[in-house]
């Protein structure tokens, strides 16, 4: 599995409108189901919960990097939900989030995993990156901003 095959515009949705954490996860979810990365929706749904009752994975900006490690996934992908109204989230800067960018990782790339999550929230980083990915109005805008830093890590 190459790099590029870890954003897809079948992997981005936009315009959503869920009005909660379970809500999110369970559109990962679904998506990832409906695109062969994994077999089991409830896998992935609890995972993405257990790992956010560790630490918030809420960032800046409304911004939230939702992430888990699992043996049901088939190979690593990288997916975003832009949701049309802000969700609490318990982001570090109390702000509710809009934009989510989850990472589903298989347990055998638990390396990737890392990596992956540094590079992204590197990106994230630099509030010009930010504001465009909150504008952007399309999934091809999305995936030019997001494809450097999810393939040349």
């Amino acid at each position: 599995m190459s790099d590029k095959d870890l954003l897809k515009s079948a992997y981005i949705s936009l315009h959503e409108n869920l009005a909660s954490k379970q809500a999110v996860f369970e559109r990962i979810a679904e998506i990832a189901v409906n695109n062969h990365i994994t077999g089991c929706k409830n896998e992935i749904i609890n995972g993405l919960f257990q790992r956010e009752n560790q630490s918030t994975t809420g960032f800046l900006d409304g911004f939230a990097i939702p992430h888990v490690i699992s043996e049901t996934v088939n190979h690593a992908s990288v997916f975003i939900l832009k949701n049309e109204e802000g969700i609490d989230w318990e982001s570090l800067d109390g702000q509710e989030t809009i934009f989510f960018i989850a990472l589903l990782i298989p347990e055998k790339s638990q390396s990737h995993h890392l990596k992956l999550l540094s590079a992204i929230a590197r990106l994230l980083m630099d509030e010009e990156i930010r504001q465009k990915l909150l504008q952007a109005t399309d999934k091809e805008e999305i995936s030019n901003l997001l494809t450097p830093a999810v393939c040349n890590r």
